[in-house]
């Protein structure tokens, strides 16, 4: 009788119910019925995409050489899109398989550098209340141009793509790079969070000398191959959910497609062997602009690329889980924080 009574409820009032489940406990309760997996399709879509799109959190992105790990800065990574989920008013095809189709969507986000900020310095005798005050006075108009965003909030990044150079000896056949990407949630103030969530701990990518070497190949016959492009072989026609079928209705059949994963692609480095976030980049060889080198015939020149952080990609059903995570630390949060550090008197 219970299940009768609630398989006969309309589809609007039980994805309000299921809207309060966290995704780990939708996707147990995906299983039960055709019904209810292709209302938890739905409700996951529309979370994947919501959680895409960074709400009131931002992605730090530490991707750098050893050597390099307490002077590099953070990176913030905007958000560029998500391909399969950005067409709100259509989704995956059909009722089977489609969690799968969810689980292998990927967003993209550009990492930027952080605009450095230098203090306004004060003329002597600069009084307040004076018109020679710097808040009294008219701002100046400046003919530069704007940075790549910036927001009251958020710091101003810089338009530049960011690059690292990675030079090898001849006996060395690889570099590394250490990477970590943390979620973070904007406080009040420049450089205070709220919550910090961990995507993955910080592992060690090899970046071998051979691979380099292809990459500068491909990347120079085809410079704007999938730079400027969102698209991963998913065409938004091909992308349709309909509501759950009612007692009576007929099937309109499922529409089965095929796509190139985005795993396959060997422009990106994957932090992890599960391929949940990676990195896209473009490799340019540098040549030696000095003098030129006394070499012995069986030795090869210092090999130097210049390596072009072009996005970071993120399995978004990875991100949900984060995401989630960072919203429940809100929810435990008492208001109260210690704040650790140097403070000018």
């Amino acid at each position: 009788m219970l299940t009768s009574a609630l398989l006969d409820l309309p589809n609007e009032l039980i994805l309000h119910i299921f809207a309060l489940f966290p995704t780990s406990t939708l996707l147990s309760i995906s299983p039960v019925s055709h019904r209810f997996h292709d209302l938890v399709l739905r409700l996951l879509q529309l979370r994947l995409l919501q959680a895409a799109e960074l709400p009131d959190h931002t992605l730090l992105l530490e991707c750098h050489h050893p050597s390099q790990k307490f002077t590099e800065a953070p990176l913030h990574c905007p958000y560029l899109g998500t391909p399969m989920l950005d067409n709100k008013e259509k989704g995956i095809a059909g009722s089977i398989g489609g969690l799968s189709l969810l689980r292998g969507a990927y967003s993209s986000y550009q990492p930027c550098r952080r605009k450095a900020e230098s203090p306004a310095r004060k003329r002597p005798g600069d009084i307040p209340g004076s018109r020679t005050h710097q808040e009294s006075s008219p701002p100046a108009q400046s003919s530069s141009p704007t940075p790549a965003s910036s927001s009251s909030n958020g710091p101003i990044l810089e338009p530049e793509p960011v690059k690292q150079i990675i030079s090898l000896e001849d006996h060395e056949l690889f570099s590394q790079l250490c990477a970590t990407v943390n979620l973070v949630r904007t406080g009040p103030r420049l450089g205070l969070f709220r919550s910090f969530v961990s995507i993955n701990d910080e592992s060690v990518v090899r970046v071998w000398k051979n691979w380099l070497g292809r990459r500068t190949i491909v990347d120079s016959s085809s410079p704007n191959s999938c730079a400027d492009s969102l698209d991963y072989g998913i065409s938004h026609s091909d992308l349709n959910i309909p509501l759950p079928l009612r007692k009576g209705e007929k099937s309109k059949g499922v529409l089965n497609f095929t796509h190139e994963h985005i795993s396959e692609d060997e422009g990106v480095l994957w932090f992890d062997l599960y391929k949940h976030v990676g990195l896209r980049v473009g490799v340019r060889e540098t040549k030696w602009a000095g003098d030129p080198l006394m070499l012995l015939n069986n030795e090869d020149e210092v090999a130097s690329y210049e390596v072009e952080y072009k996005e970071m990609i993120v399995r978004t059903s990875h991100l949900l889980l984060f995401m989630e995570e960072s919203w429940r630390q809100q929810d435990n949060s008492t208001g109260k924080s210690i704040v650790f550090g140097s403070w000018d008197t």
